[in-house]
């Protein structure tokens, strides 16, 4: 190289410069490239995710709505069943429940418990113990011959003691057969 004049060094030194510059400029348009594929490539899939995103979070905010909505519906549902029951209580049917319970105490003898007693429309269903099994059967035979209960349907207990029953029957007219007993009808004519 040292053999070589001035000129043609420097003709050496600007190609090498050059290709220098050239391959650095290379290098740099590719690193360039590739940035802006990766930024055009973010940029489509944020417009694609962000309303997805969008969506899926709205759709989300109505179903806690709606589960709050359920919440509030099953609390109406609750406090309707609540103000039906006081309505209950204070029309007829309630004044006929204590004259079911009046006719079923009656017949009922020492040795028997009740665990369950309801009535829905005509058909009543007493659920309860009983000491021995004649007790059970005793019940089950009053019922039968009283005026409340007609087609009474109860399996016959197997146990001698503690005995579990159910009994369903349907109920008669309340009012036809309540008995009314002389004193009460003479504190009725006192009003």
């Amino acid at each position: 190289m040292n053999l070589l004049s001035l000129q043609q060094k420097e003709i050496i030194r600007k190609e090498i410069l050059f290709k220098f510059y050239f391959v650095l400029l290379t290098v740099f348009s590719f690193w360039a490239a590739v940035f802006l594929i990766l930024i055009y490539s973010i940029n489509l899939y944020l417009k694609i995710q962000i309303p997805a995103l969008e969506g899926r979070i709205a759709i989300e905010k109505s179903s806690e709505k709606a589960a709050a909505y359920g919440v509030v519906e099953q609390e109406i549902t609750e406090l309707n069943a609540g103000l039906f029951a006081i309505d209950r209580i204070r029309s007829k049917d309630f004044q006929e429940t204590g004259k079911i319970l009046r006719k079923v105490s009656s017949v009922v003898s020492e040795g028997i418990s009740f665990t369950n007693l309801s009535y829905q429309g005509d058909v009543l269903t007493i659920s309860g113990h009983a000491d021995t099994r004649d007790r059970a059967l005793v019940l089950k035979s009053a019922l039968e011959t009283d005026s409340l209960c007609a087609r009474l349907q109860s399996p016959v207990p197997v146990k001698e003691l503690d005995v579990s029953f159910t009994f369903v029957c349907s109920l008669t007219d309340v009012e036809k057969n309540q008995q009314v007993s002389p004193a009460e009808e003479d504190e009725g004519n006192d009003l």
